[in-house]
């Protein structure tokens, strides 16, 4: 859990001019975690881009199994699996188009997920973006495998963000109709 905690800081707070394996620089790192959480993300962004975050929340996940002693069975196929999920979920990052803000060269998918899309989209053809949805399902539905998260789980994640959109319309709806009523009355 430690260490998903703490990968999970050095990527909150990567600076890409921090030094790091692909930067020289004298200052010191501004990174939360000094050098060695400045190397981390920097390694990770650039391989996997937006993946990066899997594997700090597959550690944790598994810490918490771990400590939980549930799925104990399934732990080295949750482990085995990590590499194809972040694999899928950079592919389909870097099918994105990379914004202007994105502080790192290889896109959003890391350099990884370039490679991957560069060699499916030889056989995929105009096929391409399709390949990138489904890539990115997979990518999340083996990610879900690979953090323990079952489908009743998913079932109380739905049902968690659906209570959220709920709530969120209904509060614009009152402050809408707040709006209107002092409109009108002025």
């Amino acid at each position: 859990i430690a260490l998903g905690a703490g990968l999970a800081l050095a990527l909150a707070s990567f600076d890409p001019s921090d030094p790091s394996l692909n930067s020289a620089s004298a200052r010191m790192a501004r990174n939360w975690l000094g050098w060695p959480g400045a190397y981390s993300a920097d390694l990770l962004l650039q391989s996997l881009g937006l993946a990066a975050s899997l594997p700090p929340l597959a550690l944790a996940a598994w810490g918490s199994h771990i400590i939980g002693r549930r799925m104990l069975g399934r732990l080295w196929s949750m482990v085995a699996l990590m590499p194809a999920a972040a694999l899928l979920l950079a592919l389909a990052a870097a099918a994105l188009p990379t914004p202007a803000m994105w502080p790192l060269r290889p896109g959003l998918g890391g350099f990884v997920g370039a490679l991957a899309l560069k060699s499916v989209a030889g056989i995929a053809g105009p096929n391409l973006g399709w390949v990138a949805i489904a890539a990115g399902v997979l990518g999340v539905a083996l990610s879900s495998y690979v953090v323990g998260l079952s489908a009743r789980r998913w079932g109380g994640v739905a049902a968690l963000v659906y209570d959220g959109i709920k709530d969120a319309l209904r509060v614009a709806l009152w402050a809408l109709f707040t709006v209107m009523t002092r409109v009108a009355h002025d």
